[in-house]
């Protein structure tokens, strides 16, 4: 009796479902209907006819240093570390190697946002600059 109840619920519920995806599917449609009233201007941003490349280039020099100071330091204390890390385990005992596998998620997370937040402002200027 119990087992038909719960058959059913789940029944109802697949409906309830199914009726939430197409009415959510025709909301999205609905929603790319919209008119956009934007304004473009075709003439296309020339910062050297008007001056204001002078600052804006110091700057970004400026950044473009000191964001490869931190990429190299970040690289290279990452590589040592890893091979510091590398060596523990290899050469350590049961106990130290599953410490130290239980560290390595943190290791890596840390190591993906050195290498992420400096190479990838410095990918985004090059791109842009040219």
């Amino acid at each position: 009796m119990l087992y038909n109840y719960i058959r059913i619920g789940v029944i109802c519920m697949k409906k309830v479902l199914k009726i939430t995806i197409i009415f959510i599917t025709i909301f999205m449609i609905l929603c790319q209907c919209v008119p956009v009233k934007a304004y473009v201007d075709i003439e296309p941003y020339n910062p050297r006819e008007s001056g204001d490349v002078g600052n804006g280039i110091v700057f970004a020099n400026k950044v473009k240093r000191v964001l490869g100071i931190i990429r190299n330091i970040g690289i290279a204390v990452s590589v040592i570390s890893l091979s510091i890390i590398g060596l523990r385990e290899m050469l350590g005992s049961v106990e130290e190697k599953s410490r130290i596998k239980d560290s390595i998620p943190g290791y890596l997370l840390g190591l993906f946002l050195v290498v992420c937040m400096t190479v990838l402002p410095s990918i985004l200027y090059n791109a842009f600059a040219q």
